[in-house]
C-alpha cells in the first residue's frame, strides 16, 4: 500500500508544483511507466519458480502482451523534457502498454 500512496503523492506534489510554478514558466509532468524490463525486473523473472510462466503472466496482463523497454521509457521523458509540448504542465504521461486503459 505504501508504494501506491506515495506514487499518489508524487502526481499531486507535480500537479501543485505545475500550478505555483506555471507564472514562473517551469512546467511540471510526471512519467508513469509500467511494468520496464529492467535489470531488476529481468532478475525478477530469472529468480521465480518458473520464468517462462511468470514473464508470460506479466506480458499477459497488459494489452501491449509485453513488457516496456527502457529506452521507450526514456523516449518519453525526453519528449515531456523537451520544448516541444511547451504548454503541457500538471500533466500525467502514462507509459505502460495500456494496463490503466482496462
Amino acid at each position: 500500500m505504501g508504494y501506491n500512496v506515495s506514487k499518489a503523492a508524487v502526481i499531486m506534489m507535480a500537479k501543485s508544483m505545475a500550478i505555483d510554478l506555471a507564472k514562473y514558466n517551469v512546467r511540471v509532468n510526471t512519467v508513469c511507466p509500467g511494468t520496464t524490463e529492467t535489470p531488476l525486473v529481468k532478475a525478477a523473472i530469472e529468480k521465480s519458480p518458473d520464468p517462462t510462466e511468470t514473464r508470460k503472466a506479466l506480458e499477459s496482463c497488459r494489452p501491449a502482451n509485453r513488457l516496456g523497454l527502457p529506452e521507450e521509457i526514456a523516449s518519453a521523458i525526453a519528449f515531456i523534457a523537451s520544448d516541444e509540448p511547451g504548454y503541457a504542465t500538471g500533466s500525467d504521461l502514462i507509459i505502460d502498454g495500456g494496463m490503466t486503459a482496462w
